[in-house]
């Protein structure tokens, strides 16, 4: 008996149809008699993700119209959606997308910035992007000028110059989120140099809270890895440029947006079809979650301003920060972004117990997260220009940059932040040759940390309200007790009768005095845990 004979190729291609046709898809026949699966119509609520390398050769209409893909190094049909959708956001005339956001910062450098032309950027910028400008001085003589963002005076000085073609700086500066004056800024720039392409990086915003193309940027940056995706599990850039306008330079802007685009295929800045799938379906989300962190980050810096042991808050939300008045006009007054920083008197060994330690907190670079991600960087609290004239503290330490992700607010503050430092009395004496201090009040157990707030003394009656207590400029006078003698569980039988022997941690001799004073308030810092450990147990 003859074995069985499968369908003929024609009689497969008819099966196929019937099965696809639904789907809008069909198979299609060549001369060869090869068969091929080629989406005709696509009704998925969902965009469909082209995974694939090349395409079908376009017919001769096809080439006329430009209406035709040839291979996904050069483009893609996941590309051009996410394209439009934030052309559409940014209200821009394009867009070009990247493999990341360093991809698409470098593509736009290095076709607008040609050999012994300048770069004026500004002094706090994403700190890749520096060691970006100086590989092009080594390589092309680049010349880049660095300035205060934030002095417009200086800013136009530096622009003025003849060889000045791009000036960079960022929508809310990372990780201090310092904010210039876009439309004086702008508009200056544009009357002393009309060659200078404005160029702002807008990742710590989002177009949901700001839009550079809108007060006079030629060009914008996101890093779609941050909160264009939202969930952390993609890398991608976008540049998007801004619309036609009857000026000179919309011709330049035209031959450099079509640039920008062979940067990415030649220099091999492509993203994955996945990637831009990814970042396309989070921005279907991108408003609730801008929406939420930021509104919760502004409560959870209202809140850190009223920790004691902290020196210093730094969030453009606050009144405290120097760009606050302009973070509410040009974002509004609960859109300033979701990262802010604190400062905190601690030593390494320290920090990195607090990190590796079980918190709800995780240890990690980057944001834009459902997570709210921590990052510590050792430095002093002085952080802005004007500290040293307003003789704002300086303390050595550690400043925690915290990324809001989707958790709420109660979260954060009630879960971890609220119970980190706890008031346990009062300073009675403190001899600071023998070190043992004397305090009304009974230190928990454990207690390896103490923090001393320094407000004003009122003969030990009590403390002023951390709220209450700070210079004026946002920064709270502490010192850091970096353990006690004895038993570190609880500081020792004489730490439970009011009595202690402490080693002081970072904390300047001139400050002894006017801190460890009669009536200042002591508070225990707890460990993260100690802290977890407890919370887990009133669960």
């Amino acid at each position: 008996m003859e074995a069985a004979q499968g369908p003929s190729p024609a009689t497969r291609a008819e099966v196929l149809n019937a099965r696809l046709t639904a789907r809008g898809a069909e198979v299609a026949d060549d001369d060869a008699g090869d068969h091929h699966l080629r989406v005709t119509r696509y009704t998925g609520v969902n965009p469909p993700i082209a995974l694939t390398t090349n395409y079908h050769w376009p017919t001769r209409q096809d080439e006329m119209e430009g209406n035709y893909f040839y291979y996904s190094r050069s483009d893609n049909p996941n590309y051009l959606l996410l394209e439009k959708e934030l052309t559409r956001l940014h209200h821009g005339s394009s867009a070009v997308v990247f493999a990341t956001g360093m991809a698409a910062i470098s593509a736009v450098l290095l076709s607008l910035v040609r050999k012994d032309k300048a770069v004026v950027r500004a002094n706090e910028i994403y700190n890749d992007v520096p060691r970006l400008l100086q590989e092009m001085t080594e390589m092309s003589g680049t010349q880049v000028i660095t300035v205060d963002i934030c002095d417009t005076e200086a800013v136009i000085k530096s622009v003025e110059q003849e060889n000045v073609r791009v000036l960079y700086f960022e929508s809310a500066s990372n990780p201090n989120s310092f904010v210039p004056d876009f439309d004086e800024l702008i508009r200056r720039t544009r009357e002393v140099n009309p060659q200078c392409l404005v160029v702002v990086d807008n990742t710590f915003l989002s177009p949901i809270h700001f839009r550079p193309l809108d007060h006079g940027a030629d060009i914008v940056i996101e890093s779609g890895t941050k909160y264009l995706s939202g969930k952390g599990d993609v890398l991608l850039g976008a540049v998007v440029f801004r619309k036609k306008q009857a000026d000179q330079g919309d011709m330049v802007l035209t031959a450099i947006t079509q640039r920008v685009k062979r940067w990415r295929s030649v220099g091999g800045g492509s993203p994955s079809p996945m990637s831009c799938w990814l970042v396309s379906k989070g921005l279907e989300t991108l408003r609730l979650r801008m929406h939420h962190a930021t509104a919760t980050a502004l409560e959870v810096a209202r809140f850190l301003e009223t920790v004691p042991c902290l020196s210093r808050v730094v969030f453009p939300g606050l009144a405290s920060h120097p760009c606050h008045t302009r973070a509410v006009k040009y974002f509004g007054e609960k859109n300033s972004g979701a990262v802010l920083r604190f400062h905190i008197c601690l030593y390494g060994p320290t920090v990195d117990q607090m990190l590796t330690d079980p918190h709800p907190f995780m240890h990690a670079v980057s944001l834009g997260e459902s997570h709210t991600l921590l990052y510590p960087v050792p430095g002093e609290s002085r952080l802005f220009p004007e500290d040293a004239e307003r003789e704002v503290p300086d303390y050595v330490g550690y400043w925690f940059r915290v990324a809001i992700g989707l958790e709420t607010a109660e979260d954060i503050i009630s879960g971890f932040l609220h119970e980190l430092v706890t008031k346990v009395g009062e300073v009675k004496k403190f001899d600071a040759k023998t070190r043992q201090l004397s305090f009304r009040g009974k230190l928990p157990s454990p207690c390896p940390y103490l923090f001393f707030f320094a407000g004003e003394s009122d003969g030990g009656k009590g403390q002023k309200p951390p709220s209450q207590s700070t210079d004026g400029q946002g920064t709270r006078r502490a010192i850091f007790i970096e353990r006690v003698a004895g038993d570190e569980a609880g500081g020792g039988k004489a730490a439970k009768k009011g009595k202690a022997t402490v080693t002081l941690g970072l904390a300047a001799a001139a400050d002894e005095k006017a801190l460890l004073t009669k009536g200042t308030a002591l508070f225990c810092f707890k460990s993260a845990l100690t802290l977890y450990t407890e919370l887990v147990g009133k669960k």
